[in-house]
């Protein structure tokens, strides 16, 4: 076997173990020599793609933990009612957040899940439920002193902290604990960035 392939299955090997996905190609049924002459294809032509693998792509060593990234936007209001600044006041931002999710890539030859961290959609539909919640609504903090004569009108919302862009970025890291990373944009130049 072509040495470069071989580094490569011990690579693929050891990440598939380290992850407990599956086990070793030696110990896995599903493993075939149609993979291995994939993989041999790969290495011998640049553009050949091995199951969604461009050779390029086909190194041992170390690899950072994977991530997928999906981007939500929604309307709303709030103010800080301690804020020194414009902030006091009643305001509204269009905002936008990158919520990041990470983990193993799922390995189980032949599911529908084979390749990917997690489907975008998963994590779209986790996000619709947070994200009704706070579009065209206008957060208050529970503690604001203008909440009583304020709560009387349609879409205001108490929130038991004050509504920064810190912890509403916050509120949605929680959404899910595959949520690693939340960056939520207040302005298009100005953002707020929570990771577990």
């Amino acid at each position: 076997m072509d040495p470069a392939i071989e580094k490569f299955l011990r690579f693929w090997d050891t990440y598939r173990e380290m992850h407990g996905t599956c086990q070793s190609r030696e110990n896995n049924a599903q493993y075939t020599q149609e993979t291995e002459r994939a993989l041999r294809r790969a290495a011998c032509c640049p553009g050949a793609d091995p199951r969604g693998f461009p050779a390029r792509h086909l190194h041992a060593g170390p690899v950072a933990m994977p991530s997928v990234t999906v981007r939500v936007e929604w309307e709303m209001g709030h103010r800080l009612p301690n804020h020194n600044g414009r902030c006091y006041n009643l305001h509204g931002h269009h905002y936008i957040a990158d919520v990041t999710v990470e983990g193993p890539i799922k390995t189980v030859p032949g599911q529908p899940d084979e390749g990917i961290v997690v489907d975008f959609s998963e994590i779209k539909a986790l996000l619709r439920g947070q994200v009704a919640l706070l579009d065209h609504k206008f957060l208050l903090s529970a503690l604001d002193p203008l909440l009583p004569q304020l709560m009387i009108l349609p879409g205001v919302v108490a929130v038991p902290y004050i509504p920064t862009a810190e912890n509403i970025a916050l509120t949605l890291l929680w959404v899910t604990p595959q949520v690693k990373r939340v960056r939520l944009y207040e302005t298009p130049t100005s953002y707020a960035e929570v990771e577990r």
